[in-house]
């Protein structure tokens, strides 16, 4: 009777998801028949559905591995439950309003040539280097600043005269994922002697292998990052960059691809959006150029998503005249 129950119930045009409640428990079975129900619930009833329980505090990390592989989530708490329903159907609405809309269109690509070129980059490459990452998001469009790696004082002396000033550098040595804290970036060098004295500090203290880059301009920081979802593929977010990406729980994510319109509206979900209009007297951030560069950044991430582990752009200053990247960090699968 309650399997009937629950395939007359599935059938109904108004039920989208269907919800089984039992105590699930890696210590304890009430009744076998009924977990056996929970495993095959996604073909009888032909809708998505998740089993949770009443407890928000459960021992059943395994019965949930078991379940997830079955493409059956399961859920700690009736609270926890409804949030992720909610958010599931929200999802949806956004996806079927998106794919109705005529506003939202793909930033062009680019060359079949360039993807291929980078596919097979990565492919063959267990670490990519900051020069690497930034290379490969300006050859999909998203402005980056000018930068070259030197490992001697004579490459130094070309690299000056190629970039100019005020320049930045940062180590390119190995295994030093935050360069900050290491001590590995030093800014605002405005001629050839501080830059001099700059890269010899550096050497010593961390090895000559060095980017030397040009100064971005002062703007408000965003981080763009990407992480490849096993079920929904390339999750791409735009938050607060700089330090404040680990102070400010402010964060926005849509799956990619996705175009102008979708990046814009996530930039505005975002608090950090008042500086982008301008505060306090400041001028406002061209956030036109920044919704183009989060959708092409979605596209890049959607183009390579079976050679990327997860990448992540930060900063990336936005000003009134546009946006420049400044950083870029690629971790290949």
């Amino acid at each position: 009777v309650f399997e009937d129950a629950l395939k007359i119930i599935s059938a109904a045009d108004e039920v989208s998801v269907v919800g089984y409640e039992i105590d699930a428990r890696d210590d304890y079975t009430y009744s076998t028949r009924l977990m056996e129900l929970a495993k095959g619930l996604p073909s009888m009833t032909g809708k998505p559905c998740f089993v949770y329980t009443s407890f928000t505090q459960t021992h059943n990390r395994r019965l949930g591995e078991e379940l997830a592989s079955l493409n059956t989530p399961l859920i700690n708490g009736a609270d926890e439950m409804l949030s992720a329903v909610a958010a599931m159907l929200h999802w949806r609405d956004r996806h079927l309003e998106l794919a109705s809309s005529s506003d939202d269109v793909l930033p062009e690509p680019p060359s079949l040539e360039t993807v291929q070129r980078w596919a097979d980059r990565l492919s063959q490459q267990t670490w990519v280097s900051e020069a690497e990452g930034l290379e490969l998001i300006s050859d999909f469009g998203i402005p980056a600043v000018r930068s070259t790696t030197i490992s001697t004082s004579v490459m130094l002396d070309t690299a000056l005269d190629q970039l100019g000033f005020p320049l930045v550098l940062k180590t390119a040595e190995d295994n030093i994922a935050h360069k900050s804290d290491a001590g590995g970036v030093i800014l605002n060098l405005d001629n050839a002697d501080a830059a001099h004295a700059a890269y010899a500090d550096m050497t010593k203290r961390l090895g000559p292998r060095t980017i030397v880059q040009q100064m971005a301009p002062a703007g408000v920081e965003i981080s763009f990052g990407c992480v490849m979802d096993p079920d929904f593929g390339p999750l791409v977010m735009v938050c607060a960059g700089g330090t404040l990406i680990e102070i400010m729980d402010d964060r926005r994510m849509a799956i990619a691809p996705f175009g102008e319109a979708e990046a814009l509206r996530l930039i505005n979900g975002l608090k950090i959006a008042r500086l982008l209009d301008g505060a306090r007297g400041a001028a406002p951030c061209d956030k036109a150029a920044l919704a183009q560069a989060l959708a092409r950044f979605s596209v890049l991430c959607d183009g390579l998503k079976d050679h990327l582990g997860e990448m992540d752009i930060n900063p990336l200053i936005a000003t009134p005249d546009g946006v420049i990247a400044v950083d870029a960090l690629v971790v290949v699968r």
